[in-house]
Parts: C-alpha cells; sequence; structure tokens
C-alpha cells in the first residue's frame, strides 16, 4: 500500500522530487523541511547530551558525546546558509547581481579589517591555551582558579590576562559542551585538593596524638 503525501514524513516529498529529477533546490527544500520539523526533538537531544557530559564520562565516551554536540553546531549554523542559498534559487534576480547574491549566500568574500583578522587569531591562540592548560589539570590533578589559568595564557601570548578571559568567556558561550568539560575538570582536581587536604590534616592529628609530651620523654628516659 502506498503512503499518500500527507502520511509521509516531513521532507520526503522534496527528497523524492531531488531524485527523481536531480534539482538541487528540492534537496534544500528537504533539508529544511526536515530540520524544522525535527527542532524540538534536536533541542532535547542537546538538552541530553549537555547533561551526560555534567556527569563525567570516561575519555573515549567524551569524545563520542563531543563529536556528536559540534555535529548540532555544525547544522545548526549551516540552516541559513542554506536558507539563503534556496531563496537565491528560486529568485536568483538580474544576472550583474547574481554572482554577489550567490557569494553573500554562501557566505563567500566578507571583507575583515587585519585588525579583526589579527584579533581572531589571538583568540584562538587564547583558547588552545587554556584548553592546554585544562588538559594538563586534568592529567595532573593540580587545581588551578581561573584567575591562575588566565594568567598562564596571558603569558604564553604576551596580551592581558583580562584579554585571555574575554577570549575564553567568548568561546565557552559558543561551544556550551567544551565550557562543561572544562568546568569538569575544575570540580575533580578541585574535589582533589579537599581530599589531599583532608588527609594531611588527619596524618597531622594523629601524629600529634601519638607524640609523648616532653615531660613523658624525660620521665621514661631515666
Amino acid at each position: 500500500m502506498a503512503m499518500s503525501d500527507e502520511d509521509a514524513p516531513v521532507g520526503s516529498k522534496a527528497l523524492r522530487q531531488y531524485r527523481k529529477h536531480g534539482g538541487g533546490a528540492d534537496l534544500l527544500r528537504a533539508y529544511i523541511q526536515r530540520r524544522s520539523a525535527d527542532s524540538r526533538i534536536t533541542t532535547e537531544r542537546r538538552r541530553l547530551l549537555t547533561t551526560t557530559l555534567e556527569r563525567g564520562l570516561p575519555f573515549a565516551e567524551y569524545n563520542a558525546v563531543t563529536a556528536e554536540m559540534v555535529m548540532l553546531d555544525i547544522l545548526a549554523d549551516l540552516d541559513s546558509v542554506i536558507r539563503d542559498v534556496l531563496a537565491f534559487s528560486e529568485d536568483p534576480g538580474s544576472q550583474d547581481d547574481q554572482l554577489s547574491r550567490l557569494r553573500a549566500a554562501l557566505r563567500i568574500g566578507k571583507k575583515t579589517a587585519p585588525s579583526a583578522v589579527a584579533s581572531r587569531l589571538e583568540a584562538e591562540k587564547a583558547v588552545q591555551g587554556w584548553i592546554a592548560i585544562y588538559l594538563d589539570m586534568q592529567k595532573t590533578g593540580v587545581y588551578r582558579s581561573p584567575r591562575q589559568l588566565a594568567l598562564e595564557v596571558a603569558c604564553m601570548l604576551n596580551i592581558a590576562a583580562r584579554s585571555a578571559t574575554r577570549y575564553w568567556d567568548n568561546f565557552k558561550k559558543l561551544m556550551p559542551h567544551q565550557a562543561q568539560w572544562a568546568a569538569q575538570i575544575a570540580a575533580r582536581a578541585r574535589r582533589t585538593v579537599k581530599v589531599t587536604r583532608r588527609r594531611a590534616t588527619a596524618t597531622k592529628s594523629k601524629s600529634k596524638a601519638r607524640k609523648p609530651a616532653p615531660h613523658q620523654r624525660l620521665k621514661f628516659g631515666r
């Protein structure tokens, strides 16, 4: 029994049209329709992945979860590009403007000032520095405060500590799963510090309890 278009999954009709005729616009239309239909599922999936990261994971599982988060981020950024390309295909405008409109839809050739390029490169290096330090914290278990981390990154790049912090904060807003990853490492390191201090205090207390008083040592020495 053939399925009617009304009962078919959203996007399947446009996909069939693409496979039948090869028109790229139909494939773009199928993508947009399916992404719109799956928006709630995608939001719930992102929330589930974020919650999973908060629990702390073995390295392999962590990589798998973050890889899926990155894919979701890519698709989210791609949505607007696909919409603009489809709009261009449906209404390309005059021939004189077609190339520039297509380049704009594809986000190609956006002019960026040299200072902006330098700032972006500096931000990328700063983020790499933060990640490297967090990886070291993960390996050694030695906790460092956000202020200490910012100073380390600042020394690496010869920039102000507040600039290093700003680059990292901006990155965490764009990549919330990376922020969760860093928070987990810092939390584990803090717990390690607390446990170490408690053990040291307990050992010191036991040592004092076992140590005889000076007059006792003198008495026993006679």
